[in-house]
């Protein structure tokens, strides 16, 4: 119970208290909606250019607490662990946000995917199947060609 006057709001007003357990009444709403994820395609790396920028919106209905993307190159000699960064909410556009540095890019590009975590642990990945990856490739000047 709560005694009429233990509690104070800001303008000064007392709260009225609470006589019996009938009067605290609140419930309890279960999140179990996952983050959207929603990958545009940025295209292809340049090859002397130093970064990939790879860019999502996601949102949720309460709030998200982490994501990041998960990469490595395409080839078959780059069939190891993924690499894991968090992605950063970029204040302007409200995406959240990787520079892939371009030494992560094998011969052929980079394989990849985004995963969103919401503050109740629900989790959603882009693209959504355990197998499917986003990929960007590479793009040679004629200069640079090998």
């Amino acid at each position: 119970m709560v005694e009429n006057g233990a509690v104070t709001d800001v303008a000064g007003n007392e709260f009225a208290g609470i006589a019996s357990g009938t009067q605290w009444q609140f419930s309890v709403e279960t999140d179990t909606q996952k983050p959207t994820i929603t990958y545009t395609d940025a295209g292809s790396l340049t090859k002397g250019n130093s970064t990939y920028l790879v860019a999502a919106t996601i949102t949720d209905n309460k709030m998200v607490s982490s994501a990041k993307v998960f990469y490595r190159g395409i080839s078959s000699e780059s069939t190891g662990a993924f690499t894991s960064s968090a992605l950063v909410v970029n204040a302007s556009s409200g995406k959240f946000e990787f520079s892939v540095p371009e030494n992560a890019f094998d011969k052929y590009g980079l394989e990849f995917y985004v995963e969103a975590t919401d503050v109740a642990g629900n989790s959603s990945r882009s693209p959504a199947e355990a197998s499917a990856l986003h990929y960007a490739y590479v793009k040679f000047s004629a200069a640079s060609a090998p």
